[in-house]
């Protein structure tokens, strides 16, 4: 009796069938509730009715056993294990997973699911539009929300792992782990999807996130923001798209910091990520020549292409402490190719600590030291591949001073020394 109630109410409400293997009461498996255990449960997508929607192994309704002699079939919670979950849009922008009938009683009176509790998720989320394809599981999740036709509200905890988010492009990110606790709220009629609290501990970073994603005529707009303070700089760091944070992994970086992030844009193209960083008291270990600065502060603000490249950068109020001298100094950079740049350095440095810094391999033997007061206006060719020729490019004012210095090219026998200018 209760598994035709059930499957048949439920069926009488979607558009696209559920089916169910099996299904048995008992007392002992969620004791002290009594449940309704079904296996092998799979609902298909509204779209071809044929690919998986969603599919839970063992699937628990709990009840009080008296509800259930009374013949009131009222769910207390539910409980799923080794569960799978894969929505998508398809080309026309249309979602899988829209398959409540608009004209059924669970649409016009709603419902309410007070406690939903997931082990073993993982989920697959695909848009044909745009090639993207983010894939991610959890251990334990829990869930509980209120669902009409007028929109829907979720309140979400429990730990994710993001194993890999792409798109044409290649790798945004892989391999992310955290702790989430975060209120959505969806379907309403706008067509808007939002996080609209959010509180996500990655690693040991903990960032306060809010999020909209809001269709349009040109297709969805993303808005996604993150702020933490007081955030060890190593850990944040990794939070970074993978192609960035690859040019850090040259340098042992540590130190705190403060972040405010931005995500933005149309996802047909791609979003921009936007951060404004406040670094104090950091350090930076170039690793493989030891060259260190520490004592780092100032605050910078970063752009990046959807590419994952480097398209500005704003540094106000460096500066920064190396083991013989110190640098400081306001910089405006935009890309790392070909990029302008206008800088206003003041230095007091060992000229083989700073160019080991930078990572300038053209010179064989360097010695002498930096004392400079300068404007730097120009194109670099590669700022994170300097060569000593790309200086020619840079018109530099100001006062520069070399002392005692010495310079010996790579490939090249002669050696220029007690240099002072």
């Amino acid at each position: 009796e209760v598994k035709v109630k059930l499957i048949g109410s439920l069926n009488s409400y979607l558009t696209a069938p559920v089916t169910v293997s099996s299904m048995d009461l008992t007392l002992i498996d969620r004791f002290p509730h009594a449940s309704i255990h079904l296996r092998d449960v799979l609902a298909r997508d509204a779209i071809t009715k044929r690919d998986t929607l969603l599919f839970a192994e063992d699937l628990y309704l709990e009840f009080s056993l008296w509800s259930l002699f009374r013949k009131s079939y009222t769910v207390d919670q539910v409980h799923g294990e080794h569960v799978l979950a894969y929505p998508g849009i398809d080309s026309s922008g249309a979602g899988n997973w829209v398959v409540w009938k608009t004209d059924s009683a669970a649409t016009s009176t709603g419902f309410a699911l007070d406690r939903v509790t997931l082990e073993d998720l993982d989920v697959r989320f695909r848009d044909a539009r745009t090639a993207m394809e983010l894939t991610a599981a959890s251990e334990r999740l829990s869930l509980g929300g209120r669902f009409n036709e007028k929109g829907n509200t979720v309140k979400v905890n429990g730990d994710a792992w993001l194993q890999r988010w792409s798109d044409r492009g290649g790798t945004v990110l892989s391999d992310r782990k955290a702790a989430l606790r975060m209120e959505l709220a969806f379907g309403g009629a706008d067509g808007a999807f939002r996080i609209t609290r959010g509180e996500v501990l990655s690693g040991d970073v903990p960032l306060a996130v809010t999020l909209e994603l809001l269709p349009g005529p040109d297709g969805d707009q993303l808005d996604l923001r993150a702020n933490g303070l007081g955030l060890d700089l190593a850990d944040a760091l990794q939070l970074l798209p993978d192609g960035l944070r690859r040019t850090f992994s040259r340098y042992g970086i540590g130190g705190g910091m403060d972040l405010a992030l931005t995500y933005k844009g149309p996802i047909a193209t791609g979003p921009i990520l936007s951060m404004g960083v406040k670094v104090r008291n950091g350090n930076m270990l170039e690793r493989r020549s030891g060259a260190r600065f520490k004592a780092i502060n100032g605050e910078c603000a970063i752009d990046i292409d959807p590419h994952g490249d480097l398209t500005r950068l704003l540094v106000k109020g460096f500066s920064a402490q190396a083991a013989s001298g110190n640098i400081s100094g306001p910089g405006d950079m935009n890309g790392l190719r070909n990029a302008p740049l206008k800088a206003d350095v003041k230095a007091d440095i060992a000229l083989a600590e700073l160019l080991r810094f930078a990572q300038v391999d053209t010179l064989e033997e360097v010695a002498g030291r930096l004392v400079a007061k300068a404007h730097v206006e120009g194109k670099l060719r590669d700022a994170s591949d300097l060569k000593s020729a790309d200086l020619r490019a840079l018109k530099i004012s100001g006062t520069a001073q070399l002392k005692d210095a010495t310079l010996k090219m790579k490939g090249i026998r002669h050696v220029i020394s007690g240099l002072n200018t």
